[in-house]
């Protein structure tokens, strides 16, 4: 058992139980609905909340630090919540086909859960008469009754107790008035919107006032004692904080309830390293090439099959469909994340994934597709915003092939902390096959919400920003896969500047060394900063500090002509 880690051959307690035992303090109860807010809102319309989550589902793990300690991190909840379609309905005996007074069961049981933690009691205690037909038994609106009920007591919600802005958000949740509009669900991105606006950004921010980053809380362990009657350890079940979105590191805006796009600042710094290293139209010459990338994903939304960025497009989960498409949006956004950080890139599309789940097919469709980038595609560098816990001999080839051809592979490390590995292939920069990415928050320090650790006999730990991504009306995205796809395109951008005409001559000897795995990461280090064992990326570090007068037109030779020194110190030093 590692320090400060958990107890695995104990069983988990659920929030259930511990609301039971009243152990919550204010600033815990405020924490934790944050959590289940920002949860809900990310799994909204995922596996994961095939049902309604309740109290039962929540659970949490016991603690060691230094010596045995029985107690429990609020901060660190997990799901019970099996992937078969198995998981126990909310309301498991009631009528089905009754009118529903509230249209998202979802959003009704996020309020409840909120109305618990914060009064410390269980809805079923608190059934009035009316939630009962006939025959009594439950109908289909008991738990929305018994939570507006609730509400309305007064003499329950003490102003001293009970911050202003929860009982808002409480309010939000029991009255779906506010998410009419997106029709029971249908519109499945207009109501996490709705949710992030109205509910998981006043909560995160309201804790960011009052005691800073929920996602870095200050909070001791709840003490209490393992029981024989608590369920089975849930050691090898999802996290739920791994998928929780990090509250913006900048100020709030005047509109307190709509969340920061704090990945912007990250994106405006990488955009004057952008201006200096960009190649302009007018410097353009025969020669030149942009750099070709290969997403192989869930494919890409139809209404970017005209964008002047996609290069190609190859369906190999349905060969017979010719027309782009992305069920999920997960392949699209690579897609968006490269326009946005390397503009002049010619990316090649590959469909592997129908759904956001493998199959049994996924791996073979997923070597397949590399072997077509490698060969027919002839691209400059792969990105795999994905991954499987099982290791695969034909893909490994297939990258040893691209290895060989000089391709730049890049794969996500995994959103999963410790319960797995590092996924395949991205465990495979061990061994210098491909670039492994790790995530970093807005700021450039390692993210401990999902980030599996290092291996520790690997060498290039990189990391580069994976959080509160705003991508248009796309956001906040999270996750290693979008750090791969913005490692993958800087790469392209380096590669980029190595073709144009200005720089071409100097590099010429060594610019067939970034298309190595040791040559673009000896690049990579030069905009590193070791954070835990972690080397988080910050590209505009080639140049220090990049000034207003950096970036005037008269100082553009200068400035890129240090890039290019900078670049070839570094691959130098490393191949001499």
């Amino acid at each position: 058992m590692r320090e400060g880690g958990f107890w695995l051959q104990l069983p988990s307690v659920s929030l259930s139980k511990i609301i039971e035992k009243g152990r919550l303090s204010k600033k815990m109860r405020l924490l934790l609905s944050y959590q289940l807010a920002a949860a809900v809102w990310q799994f909204y319309n995922s596996e994961w909340m095939k049902s309604p989550w309740n109290k039962d589902m929540v659970h949490f793990m016991f603690e060691k630090r230094g010596k045995i300690n029985e107690g429990i991190s609020v901060n660190e909840p997990f799901l019970s919540i099996h992937l078969n379609g198995s998981n126990a309905a909310i309301e498991p005996n009631r009528e089905k086909k009754m009118f529903r007074s509230h249209r998202f069961p979802k959003i009704l049981a996020l309020g409840v859960m909120l109305i618990e933690i914060e009064l410390g009691i269980k809805i079923e205690d608190h059934y009035p008469i009316e939630c009962f037909n006939a025959n009594r038994e439950l109908t289909v609106n008991a738990d929305h009754i018994a939570a507006v009920t609730l509400f309305g007591d007064k003499s329950r919600w003490e102003e001293d107790e009970t911050f202003k802005v929860f009982k808002e958000v409480i309010e939000v949740c029991l009255k779906p008035n506010i998410f009419a509009p997106h029709h029971n669900d249908s519109d499945a991105a207009g109501v996490r919107g709705t949710l992030w606006t109205n509910v998981v950004g006043p909560l995160g921010g309201f804790y960011r006032d009052a005691w800073g980053s929920p996602d870095a809380p200050e909070l001791g362990p709840i003490e209490m004692k393992p029981t024989a009657s608590n369920p089975k350890s849930l050691c090898t079940r999802p996290p739920m904080r791994r998928h929780i979105p990090s509250p913006p590191d900048t100020p709030p805006t005047e509109n307190a309830g709509t969340p920061m796009a704090s990945s912007e600042p990250w994106f405006d710094q990488l955009q004057r390293l952008n201006t200096i290293m960009r190649l302009r139209p007018r410097d353009r010459d025969p020669t030149y090439k942009p750099v070709n990338i290969a997403i192989l994903d869930t494919g890409i939304g139809s209404s970017y099959s005209t964008s002047s960025s996609l290069a190609r497009y190859q369906d190999f989960v349905d060969p017979t469909n010719t027309t782009p498409h992305d069920g999920t949006g997960h392949g699209t956004n690579p897609f968006l994340l490269i326009q946005k950080v390397y503009g002049d890139a010619r990316i090649h599309v590959g469909r592997v994934w129908e759904t956001n789940r493998a199959t049994s097919d996924t791996p073979r469709l997923m070597t397949e597709a590399i072997r077509h980038a490698t060969n027919n595609w002839q691209v400059d560098i792969i990105a795999l915003p994905s991954g499987f816990q099982a290791e695969n001999e034909e893909m490994l080839e297939a990258i040893d092939d691209a290895n060989r051809k000089h391709i730049l592979v890049f794969a996500a490390a995994s959103n999963h902390g410790n319960l797995t590995e590092i996924a395949f292939p991205a465990r495979l920069y061990r061994a210098a096959k491909v670039f492994c990415m790790f995530s970093t928050c807005p700021n450039a320090h390692s993210s401990p919400r999902f980030n599996p650790s290092p291996l520790r006999d690997a060498y290039n730990n990189f990391a580069i920003l994976g959080e509160n991504i705003m991508l248009g009306a796309n956001g906040p995205l999270s996750g290693t896969s979008c750090s791969t796809v913005i490692g993958a395109a800087l790469a392209g951008r380096i590669i980029d500047f190595s073709r144009h005409g200005d720089v071409r001559e100097r590099m010429r000897p060594q610019a067939g060394r970034l298309r190595r795995v040791e040559g673009m990461a000896a690049v990579f280090r030069e905009m590193s900063v070791e954070d835990n064992r972690y080397l988080c990326m910050s590209p505009w570090r080639i140049l220090s500090n990049i000034t207003d007068e950096d970036l005037a037109p008269e100082r553009r030779a200068e400035m890129r002509g240090r890039v290019c020194d900078r670049i070839m110190m570094a691959l130098e030093v490393l191949y001499t």
